[in-house]
Formats: C-alpha cells, structure tokens, sequence
C-alpha cells in the first residue's frame, strides 16, 4: 500500500478520520499492524513512540531500538531537535504521522516529510490544544505531547 491510498492531503477529516489515516500511515511506514479503526488505544500509542524513533535514527543516526517505549534514551535522542515550516527531513514524516493520529490533519505526509503551512497549522492546533506555547514549531514539548 501507498500513503495515498489511505489518505488524501486535501481532504477535510474527522478526529476519527484523521486517526485512522495516522494509523494507517504508521503501519506502511513501520511495517506493522496496529488496527486502523480511528479509535486511539495502546497499540496506536505504541506506534506513535515507533515512528518518533524511526525518524530520530534516520534523521540522527540515534540507533535507538524501535520499540516504541519513549523512556530516556528516546527523550534524550530528542534533545532540542526541532522541526519548523520550510525544513525537509524524517521527523517532518513523524510529525506529520504524530498529528494525524492525534486527530490533527497537516494536509501532507511525504517520506521525507516538508513541513509546510498545513503541518504548520496542524502544530499550532496541537500545541493549543495540549496548552504549550503556540508558535508552530515542534520541538521536544510538542513531540512528546504527541506521543
């Protein structure tokens, strides 16, 4: 499968639509199974910590086991690493996946990721909503409130 078959960047979703698509994006992407059912629960907060470390070792070489347990060494892999508007890199994949099963819709999810307006919008909708400094920049805060 292809990410466009399971989402469409241009398409208003639902909280629950939005979920899925992130679900369905972090099994192409990790290659694993969780259930695409729109609804958050375990096994989606454990793809949700797998495609933050996925990105930190491609992008940093971090060489952290992909578990998806955000303990320390995934925190500190994270460092103050930040993603922002203009930047191409696999933390914008992550973030943008992080934001979709969240139920924030960035209307984009590219491998490597381009953080554009929408993923702009989206983080600032998540920072609000997680009551963190809104500036549309995801660092370390941001990520960690989102998985």
């Amino acid at each position: 499968r292809k990410i466009s078959d399971v989402y469409n960047a241009d398409k208003g979703l639902t909280v629950p639509e939005a979920v899925k698509a992130g679900q369905a994006i972090s099994n192409i992407i990790l290659g694993t199974s969780i259930p695409e059912d729109g609804i958050p629960g375990a096994k989606t907060d454990l793809n949700k910590g797998k495609i933050l470390q996925w990105a930190l070792n491609k992008d940093y070489n971090s060489g952290l086991v992909i578990d998806g347990e955000v303990g320390t060494l995934t925190k500190n892999a994270l460092g103050n690493h930040t993603v922002r508007q203009g930047e191409t890199q696999y933390m914008v994949t992550a973030l943008e996946v992080l934001l979709l099963m969240n139920g924030f819709n960035p209307h984009g999810v590219e491998i490597p990721g381009t953080f554009g307006a929408g993923c702009a919008k989206a983080t600032g909708q998540a920072q609000r909503a997680y009551k963190l400094a809104v500036d549309n920049i995801a660092g370390k805060y941001t990520f960690l409130k989102l998985v």
